[in-house]
């Protein structure tokens, strides 16, 4: 992932804790030449990186400025995705891409063939930890307090390639979810989710489980599985990062997680292919039950 030198209008539907903290941020390093607009129910002013800006009412979005090279992201509550969808999808815009935020819950959606779902998990080092993992030896996988709903099954696609008809079995203990799928390896899930108490372990018993050591080292700039290297981060990445020497993931994946964003929106605008479709995420969601 780097920079892409092309000016591109990118309007952004929405001002919530997501916009301001993650896609701002990653499009100020993916299009630094962009010029953003930003709509929200109702107008007001901002403070943007030290910058006063003006955002206008949804109502007052009256079209592109431009015939090509735009782009739209919607990051609203899902109650309300279709009827932003719906406002600026039609005849007299035209954007190269629209991105869509999690979860995905009208089936509507499914048919429009130009949005992109924001699920930076599958893309991010979190991914790469996964991918690995599926090619380890070793009859089972367990996860602990590591997924949540539909971001989840978003990665047990990794191992379980038809989440429709995952075959489990679930049961409670006290506050504990215990889940475990059958797949071409057994996978124990525990929830609920809790990202800075994550542990991952693999085994040919589950008596015998190894923990993993999941961390980012700055030395040589990529994240390893004890001492596997799983995932290169390049200089624009690093921005997201910050200097420490290491870092542990999962304790920290809200940074991991931008680097996800940032590959997902670059993919997808610079070889203009969808990486993570409304039918991916919508089935997803349906299936955010299942851990």
């Amino acid at each position: 992932m780097k920079p892409v030198d092309v000016s591109y209008d990118i309007f952004i539907f929405g001002f919530g804790s997501r916009v301001r903290d993650d896609i701002i941020p990653v499009i100020d390093v993916i299009f630094p030449q962009s010029n953003k607009y930003i709509y929200t129910k109702s107008s007001k002013k901002v403070n943007i990186n030290g910058q006063i800006v003006t955002i206008k009412s949804i109502d007052e979005f009256l079209g592109i400025y431009k015939l090509e090279n735009n782009i739209a992201f919607i990051s609203v509550p899902p109650s309300q995705q279709l009827q932003v969808f719906s406002h600026i999808n039609n005849e007299m815009f035209k954007f190269d891409r629209i991105f869509i935020d999690t979860p995905i819950v009208e089936k509507s959606l499914i048919n429009a063939g130009n949005i992109e779902v924001l699920e930076d998990f599958p893309f991010s080092p979190i991914g790469s930890v996964f991918e690995y993992l599926q090619t380890k030896r070793g009859r089972y996988l367990a996860l602990y307090r590591c997924l949540f709903k539909y971001h989840g099954i978003s990665l047990l696609r990794i191992f379980v390639k038809d989440v429709d008809n995952i075959k489990k079995m679930s049961f409670r203990l006290a506050k504990w979810r215990f889940t475990i799928i059958f797949s071409s390896r057994t996978i124990l899930i525990v929830s609920p989710r809790k990202y800075e108490a994550c542990k991952v372990f693999t085994s040919n018993y589950f008596l015998n489980l190894k923990r993993h050591n999941i961390k980012y080292f700055s030395h040589d700039n990529c994240v390893k599985v004890d001492k596997q290297k799983v995932d290169f981060i390049n200089s624009y990445e690093q921005l997201f990062l910050g200097s420490d020497r290491e870092i542990d993931v999962y304790k920290n994946i809200d940074l991991f997680k931008q680097i996800g964003l940032a590959r997902l929106i670059y993919k997808s605008i610079t070889s203009n292919r969808i990486q993570y479709s409304c039918a991916e995420a919508y089935c997803d969601y349906l299936n955010r039950e299942s851990i």
